[in-house]
């Protein structure tokens, strides 16, 4: 492992401004090579955790190392600029009066003109922006931006990689394939890589591992199928997706029998899926979302959603036949409300 390939070891690092505590004994491992998604809603500290790693702000308490190295604890603080962190901005923060390449050079003043440059050109190439070389910021699209602010952050090799929502700001169109490619880049560099996000399934779809921040503290991190699949409360669950929940009384007995045995139980939308040799259950409400369909059936008092792929919507009041999938049937008791 090269020294810019080592793990990023965040152990028990808090952070208060006067009586407010913003991070609470935050630790995690960000490994290299890999991609850690920080999920959580403002104000649950994502922004304030980045910018400890970053050393724009101290630690009050904790340790923050990259490999060996001590960045950060209550005592240490290597500054900003020597300790080799790469930032990408959701609003990608380009210089306005330096051309695409002047951008990528300019992490690069510690390298000799000629070596600044060949980094620099090597960089246009693999982002494909040669033609733009001399191009200046308000003369790009979104993409060009975003991929300047990629070379900018990955031409200085640096120990780490911080994301800021940077893909929220371009299209749809443009938003899935850049990120994929971004994401493959910063993988192969073998760099640790955290991506702050408010999207659950940009996290679950492209992260190596998941974390779920609320009120300055890391409720659980884990694979996204663990994540998903396995939340340990439900916090953490509905930080990630969709969590319904029904009176298992009020369910046809078929469909109780599938189920724990309790009197509120907390479901995923793919806990109810269309069967022929299901229960029928009255539409409510029926909609289209590109391939899929969602449908609502009211069961007691409570509202039920299932995704489906068909290729027709069903009516209001028309019957359609549900069973329960388990998997997706979440092990919280009603102690967990």
């Amino acid at each position: 492992m090269t020294p810019h390939r080592k793990p990023l070891f965040i152990s028990s690092v808090s952070k208060s401004y006067g009586s407010h505590t913003v991070l609470d004994s935050v630790t995690i491992t960000l490994e290299p090579g890999s991609v850690t998604a920080l999920v959580g809603a403002s104000g649950a500290g994502k922004t304030t955790f980045m910018r400890l790693i970053a050393g724009i702000e101290r630690v009050d308490t904790g340790t923050i190392h990259s490999g060996d190295l001590l960045l950060s604890s209550a005592r240490t603080h290597l500054p900003t600029e020597q300790r080799h962190i790469g930032l990408i901005f959701q609003d990608f923060a380009l210089f306005p009066h330096l051309t695409v390449r002047g951008n990528i050079e300019f992490g690069l003043n510690h390298l000799p003109k000629e070596r600044r440059a060949k980094v620099a050109e090597e960089w246009i190439e693999r982002l494909g922006l040669a033609d733009r070389s001399l191009a200046y910021p308000h003369q790009l699209s979104g993409g060009e931006q975003q991929r300047v602010a990629i070379a900018r952050a990955m031409a200085p090799e640096p120990r780490a990689l911080l994301m800021d929502e940077p893909f929220s700001g371009l299209d749809p169109e443009r938003r899935e394939s850049t990120r994929r490619d971004t994401l493959s880049i910063v993988r192969s560099a073998g760099l640790p890589t955290l991506l702050v996000t408010h999207e659950p399934v940009e996290a679950l779809a492209n992260a190596d591992q998941v974390a779920v921040m609320e009120a300055g503290e890391i409720l659980q991190a884990g694979s996204p199928n663990e994540m998903y699949q396995s939340p340990e409360n439900l916090s953490v669950a509905k930080s990630l997706g969709r969590v319904q929940t029904v009176r298992r009384s009020a369910l046809p007995e078929a469909l109780r029998r599938a189920t724990p045995n309790q009197e509120r139980l907390f479901l995923r939308p793919e806990a109810l899926q269309i069967a022929p040799d299901g229960e029928p259950l009255k539409v409510l409400v029926a909609r289209r979302r590109g391939t899929l369909c969602e449908i609502e059936f009211k069961i007691g008092q409570d509202r039920l959603l299932a995704i489906a792929i068909r290729p027709d919507l069903p009516s209001p009041g028309d019957e359609v036949r549900i069973r329960l999938d388990p998997a997706y049937i979440l092990p919280f008791a009603d102690s967990t409300v």
